[in-house]
């Protein structure tokens, strides 16, 4: 397969070892104009040649211009998140991809972290109560186009669908620090509670998620890809059991997702830009 990646910074970089490992990819064509060594400083002129699929990874800000222009060239791209900076943004690159029948996916990676796999099997027989989700750190120097909210809230705001497949009821939000802190309490349908932290101000990087569930407890912790289930024996005693979690990486079970999706049709674990433009609506819309 021939593919095409747009950016090469930070996350581009990342992508281009995933892909130049792949056994199914023969060509990785590159495009970025800050980046002497990528193959192209132009997007259309690297659109001259014939590919398979394209990886976005450029700043949130030039989202729309790059993916409209890939749709446009029947390209089925795998887009990094979030899908762009507003709503409206969002709905015009998902109204192109259904005119032009292009797959669009967003790279919403924390669904293919090992950690969060597991944790989704885990919960899926039982009632759950309440996920609380913590992801925090320094504020990246990479990132200028958006606050924290779009930078790490919108992986959260993903899991919660991909974690129990219920429907938002009410969102109340706090910003502080020039939005490069805020919390979300969240209502979900069965009356479950949610709870995000995103945040830019703490020294160390921290991402966690804590599920109650009427039966048990249980603590992942995503960078470490570690998930304990805690449950309770009686008034004086709980039992603490380490989940077992295969140790993969998520970019190649995306990568793998993908082209599976572009040779069978099937979406799998991924996000498409429909589910992303909901994600956003819900990330953005107004206390």
């Amino acid at each position: 397969m021939n593919t095409l990646l747009v950016g090469l910074g930070m996350m581009g970089s990342k992508h281009f070892n995933t892909l130049t490992s792949h056994n199914k990819i023969t060509s990785v064509t590159t495009v970025d104009p800050n980046n002497k060594s990528a193959n192209f400083s132009d997007l259309e002129k690297a659109l001259d040649k014939k590919y398979n699929f394209a990886v976005v990874a450029t700043p949130t800000s030039l989202h729309e211009e790059v993916v409209v222009k890939l749709i446009e060239s029947g390209i089925d791209t795998l887009l990094e998140k979030p899908i762009s900076m507003s709503a409206p943004s969002a709905g015009r690159i998902c109204e192109k991809a259904i005119e032009k029948n292009v797959k669009v996916c967003i790279g919403q990676i924390e669904r293919f972290n090992p950690v969060v796999m597991a944790l989704k099997e885990q919960i899926k027989n039982e009632q759950v109560v309440s996920i609380d989700f913590e992801r925090l750190g320094p504020k990246p120097s990479r990132i200028t186009d958006v606050g924290v909210d779009l930078d790490l809230a919108v992986h959260d705001f993903d899991l919660i669908k991909f974690l129990v497949d219920k429907n938002i009821k009410r969102i109340d939000r706090i910003f502080s620090m020039n939005k490069h802190h805020c919390k979300f309490q969240i209502e979900l349908d069965n009356n479950i509670s949610t709870t995000i932290t995103s945040s830019w101000l703490f020294p160390f990087r921290r991402r966690g998620i804590e599920v109650l569930t009427d039966d048990c407890l249980y603590k992942a912790n995503l960078i470490d890809k570690i998930l304990y289930q805690y449950r309770k024996v009686d008034d004086a005693c709980y039992n603490m059991k380490r989940v077992w979690v295969k140790n993969e990486d998520p970019l190649t079970l995306q990568l793998n997702s993908f082209i599976k999706y572009i040779e069978s049709n099937k979406l799998g674990n991924l996000c498409n830009c429909l589910s992303a433009k909901e994600i956003l609506e819900c990330l953005l819309t107004p206390a």
